[in-house]
């Protein structure tokens, strides 16, 4: 029997370590339902394609118009992956044109799937409406937190609670964070980094961590100019500390296996440290950063130029592995049920 096609859309393939975990997610949650042929629509097809190169897939650039006339060809399901793709924080353009291609995909009677969805921010009018639109014609939705559920309840009665697809991927790195290591993580976003922050967390640093290394990740592009202001005061203070970018899975999970605590301001740098059992401090600019260190118990800073000198209060010690597992199977369960009810 012909294996069925279905295609996947999202911000894949642009160095965004975050939406490349959750393309290895989605693609995990299929292969558990069915021997799908797998179209994904991204970014750096090279790369894409490198790492997606058994026949079962097919790497289109989702900016070609006769690379989407062959997915609108060959598929009858597209799923919108998860994270926050309908929002105008970074651009109202690329919210546009994924509501535009919803659109045009269901004109062409075509399902689609918002799978694991967060919703926003939605800064403008036209946004709100759009993504509203989106969400009203949508054959399946589920959302990754409770406040877009909430907000997505008042018109999708149909859509479903569930969490981040990111969280059934298997931490297979031995976790090391025994505070032998001497190593912490460092997460910002350039956007929501004032020098007030970056000073404040060189001050925390140099207060409970000055004989630590610290490593800085940057999960995009975009992070590095803050995380490089950061270690030129670390390095004028001589605390030894080294900036990572464009790690793939297993190096970026390596290191949280290994650090003993974590100042992490993206939220999955945070999933990625609960899964590693490494305590952590979130800087919350954003609901989801919030809800996620709130549902785990970890502190976090809803103010982020508040002074965060005095981390001595914080239980470091504390088993997050439960947890971690419990968000697991309840993403697979419900993300899983969602698609297969697609083919029933």
């Amino acid at each position: 029997m012909k294996a069925k096609s279905v295609c996947l859309i999202g911000y894949y393939g642009a160095r965004n370590l975050g939406d490349d975990l959750l393309l290895k997610a989605t693609i995990q949650v299929l292969n558990e339902i069915n021997n799908f042929n797998i179209f994904i629509l991204g970014h750096n097809l090279v790369e894409l394609k490198n790492i997606y190169s058994k026949p079962q897939f097919t790497v289109l650039s989702k900016f070609n118009l006769i690379d989407l006339f062959k997915a609108f060809y060959n598929c009858q399901v597209f799923i919108f992956g998860g994270g926050s793709l309908f929002q105008d924080a970074s651009s109202l353009k690329s919210l546009i044109y994924y509501c535009f291609l919803a659109f045009s995909l269901k004109l062409c009677g075509k399902k689609i799937v918002l799978l694991a969805q967060g919703i926003g921010p939605l800064n403008s009018f036209v946004a709100r409406i759009l993504t509203k639109l989106v969400y009203q014609i949508a054959d399946k939705v589920s959302l990754r937190d409770i406040e877009s559920y909430n907000w997505v309840q008042k018109f999708n009665s149909k859509a479903v609670l569930s969490a981040d697809l990111a969280w059934i991927l298997e931490n297979n790195n031995s976790i090391n964070n025994s505070n032998l290591n001497k190593q912490i993580i460092i997460s910002l976003r350039s956007d929501h980094s004032s020098k007030e922050l970056i000073n404040n967390l060189a001050l925390s640093i140099e207060s409970n961590f000055a004989n630590y290394t610290v490593n800085l990740i940057a999960f995009q592009s975009s992070d590095l100019p803050a995380l490089e202001e950061l270690s030129l005061i670390l390095n004028a203070k001589n605390i030894s500390n080294k900036i990572y970018f464009n790690l793939n899975e297993k190096q970026c999970r390596q290191l949280f296996n290994e650090a003993d605590f974590a100042y992490l301001m993206r939220f999955h740098a945070i999933l990625l440290s609960i899964q590693a059992n490494c305590f952590c401090l979130g800087l919350s600019y954003d609901p989801k950063v919030k809800t996620l260190c709130q549902e785990a118990e970890l502190p976090f800073l809803e103010s982020l130029n508040l002074s965060i000198n005095n981390i001595e209060y914080l239980n470091k010690n504390k088993d997050l592995k439960q947890f971690a597992n419990n968000k697991k199977v309840f993403s697979l369960n419900i993300n899983k049920k969602l698609l297969e009810s697609l083919y029933n």
